[in-house]
């Protein structure tokens, strides 16, 4: 699985997430003011990519996908932060975003894959890249969000990853990411794209951190 994630601020309008996060409870959703580089994690408000009359745009999105059916507004951040691949065309969670086209980009600098003990893999693109395109499914905003929700799409890991963790987030790139938003796209046709991304073109790190703020991890 993938629970955590960096973005960068300057990929949307700095007032429209803080303005967005101000009206989900209160809740800061992991934001901080600085500028650059910030962590996600569930329950986090950050951007996606979704397509808008036939445009990229990018939205505020609640990490956790949250259904209008759930049973309450918690719901995503404890049960639909990832989607697996084997079954989101199966599932009725994911079913309905993957086959009525609610896919979306999720542009990241990094993920992190947890190892315990406060030690995380961070996983980040190669040189010259500098980002991450991870596939993900969106609900509409509904009586539980003001905004939009999301969750990553995760498939099998790939020969490096596979020793820390069995699951890695999909990765796209430039032409799976066009074939991906398309709404038009079969369901076949975007269902092949969700396979491991190749070793080759990432770069891995372990970390340890000290202990972190509990209401930024409970998400469970």
């Amino acid at each position: 699985m993938c629970l955590r994630y960096q973005w960068e601020y300057d990929q949307m309008d700095r007032e429209m997430i803080e303005v967005e996060a101000s009206r989900t409870n209160g809740a800061d959703g992991g934001i901080t003011r600085d500028q650059g580089e910030q962590d996600a994690f569930p329950a986090s408000l950050t951007p996606i990519t979704i397509l808008v009359a036939g445009q990229r745009t990018i939205v505020p999105s609640y990490f956790g996908m949250t259904p209008p059916w759930a049973k309450d507004e918690t719901f995503g951040k404890k049960f639909a932060y990832n989607g697996r691949s084997e079954t989101i065309n199966e599932k009725p969670t994911f079913r309905a975003p993957f086959r009525e086209g609610r896919r979306c980009i999720v542009k990241v600098v990094s993920f992190m894959e947890n190892l315990g003990q406060h030690r995380w893999l961070r996983v980040m693109p190669a040189p010259p890249e500098k980002h991450i395109y991870i596939a993900g499914l969106f609900e509409e905003p509904n009586q539980f969000r003001t905004t939009r929700s999301h969750c990553l799409v995760t498939t099998h890991a790939n020969e490096a990853i596979e020793p820390y963790n069995d699951r890695m987030p999909v990765i796209l790139n430039e032409r799976a990411q066009a074939i991906w938003l398309d709404p038009n796209t079969k369901i076949f046709d975007a269902l092949e794209l969700l396979k491991p991304y190749p070793a080759e073109l990432l770069q891995f790190e372990e970390i340890k951190e000290k202990p972190r703020q509990q209401k930024y991890l409970d998400f469970g």
